[in-house]
């Protein structure tokens, strides 16, 4: 019981410490905002302020807070990051997102895949003259393709979150917005699967021009059953939520856990599939935000959606930036 105690009260402690922390954030993102910083960058060099003052010293081991300090992939993955994507398609503009669609795919699909075959093949070359130090048990090999690329993938994928803010701030045109804007979007879906793809092939994918092929057909299924998973899934959910919304026109917290849990669901099943959840949650924000809509109370969908429903109230460059 003790020892039980003993760890609720450090629990406890680390989570006081981390809502503190969130606190901090969002007054820092307010206030830069005002002086016409982009939030992202305050607190990305807050953050490595932070890092810097309390990793050499061991503060972090010394004051038990290692499940905070230390960066969780499975939490940003399953917790930060679907809500920041799901926001994004909910409250996209898509008459100039659908408008320019091929454009931004163009930009998406193809300058992606073009910026991680100039980064990695350069690499490559670069690391078979055997200027990098010889790799340890966990770090990447670009004396093989293999690594070369994934870091090429993983790099490739620019979020342009201070620009949008920007260009928001000065009121560019509309379809230069949406063309930044959507291509920032979906070329995180597009890098993450190709380092899956990448990943699954391993070193025998570059031994065999067919691999190419395999990869290429890799690439669209994984595409297609993302984006077909979340239509199934929302096609099922706005028939369930224009069932029941006579039972729920009283229960707005219920009707806006609903629009979040349908979009949850389709990262989740996708990512369970094997596609990627990132691009199935956001063709679910961008579905639920143009069928859902419509069969929840006026009191969501003005209030707790935005008054014409494309929004949630998050900006996107301050949602980014938490």
């Amino acid at each position: 019981m003790a020892k039980a105690g003993s760890h609720d009260r450090e629990l406890g402690a680390e989570y006081s410490l981390a809502a503190c922390f969130l606190v901090v954030l969002l007054l820092l993102a307010s206030s830069a905002e005002k002086r016409h910083v982009p939030a992202s960058i305050a607190l990305i060099g807050f953050g490595a302020a932070v890092g810097a003052l309390i990793w050499p010293t061991g503060f972090a081991d010394t004051a038990h807070l290692t499940d905070i300090a230390v960066f969780n992939d499975d939490f940003f993955y399953f917790v930060l990051l679907p809500p920041i994507i799901f926001e994004a398609g909910f409250s996209l503009q898509k008459r100039p997102f659908f408008l320019n669609l091929a454009t931004i795919l163009l930009f998406a699909v193809i300058g992606t895949l073009l910026t991680v075959i100039a980064i990695s093949l350069p690499l490559y070359a670069i690391g078979r003259t055997g200027v990098f130090r010889e790799a340890g048990a966990d770090a990447l090999d670009f004396t093989t393709p293999l690594d070369a690329y994934l870091f090429g993938a993983l790099i490739s994928a620019t979020d342009p979150v201070a620009t949008l803010s920007i260009m928001g701030a000065m009121g560019v045109e509309e379809q230069l917005y949406a063309l930044v804007f959507g291509e920032s979007v979906l070329n995180d879906a597009v890098a993450i699967v190709l380092v899956s793809i990448l990943e699954d092939l391993g070193d025998e994918g570059f031994t065999h021009p067919a691999h190419f092929f395999v990869g290429v057909g890799q690439f669209f299924a994984v595409a297609l059953g993302s984006v077909g998973s979340a239509a199934l899934l929302c096609a099922g959910s706005a028939l369930l939520l224009r069932w029941i919304r006579r039972d729920l026109a009283h229960h707005a917290s219920f009707e806006m856990g609903l629009i979040f849990l349908f979009g949850y669901a389709s990262y989740a099943v996708a990512d369970a599939i094997g596609c990627s959840g990132i691009l199935a949650l956001f063709v679910s924000g961008v579905l639920e935000s143009h069928y859902h809509i419509y069969s929840i109370s006026e009191q969501v969908r003005g209030e707790g959606l935005g008054r014409d429903g494309a929004g949630m109230g998050w900006g996107w460059d301050g949602g980014l930036g938490l």
